[in-house]
C-alpha cells in the first residue's frame, strides 16, 4: 500500500469508490465496511491489497469475497438490528465481525 495512504483512507476509499457506486445505499452495511479493518483479517503479505475490488485468495482454496459483492449481498439479506445471523465458513472472521456491526 502506499505508504501516504492509511488503512483507514483506504476503508473510506473502498466504500465511496467500489461499494456505493455498486449501489449499496444501505447505511449499516457501508458504515460496517467503513469501520471493520480488512487488512486485519486478511494474511499479512496481503494486507497491502485488503482494499483491491477483487476477492483475495487466504489460503487453502479459500478466498475473501470482493467488498462490492460482499456489501451487496449483505443489503439484499435487508438486516436489521433484532435479527440474529449465523455465519458458516467465515474463515477469518471478516464476514462475522462485518455481520456483528449490523445485527445483534
Amino acid at each position: 500500500m502506499n505508504k501516504s495512504i492509511s488503512f483507514a483512507d483506504a476503508r473510506l476509499n473502498m466504500v465511496e469508490s467500489q461499494i456505493r457506486p455498486y449501489s449499496v445505499i444501505d447505511l449499516a452495511v457501508t458504515e460496517a465496511f467503513r469501520i471493520i479493518p480488512r487488512e486485519a483479517y486478511v494474511p499479512e503479505a496481503l494486507a497491502s491489497f485488503a482494499y483491491m475490488g477483487e476477492e483475495l485468495a487466504v489460503g487453502q482454496g479459500r478466498f475473501l469475497l470482493e467488498p462490492a459483492a460482499h456489501a451487496r449481498l449483505l443489503q439484499a439479506v435487508q438486516l436489521t438490528p433484532e435479527m440474529r445471523v449465523l455465519d458458516i465458513g467465515c474463515l477469518q472472521g471478516y464476514s462475522s465481525t462485518i455481520l456483528a456491526q449490523i445485527v445483534q
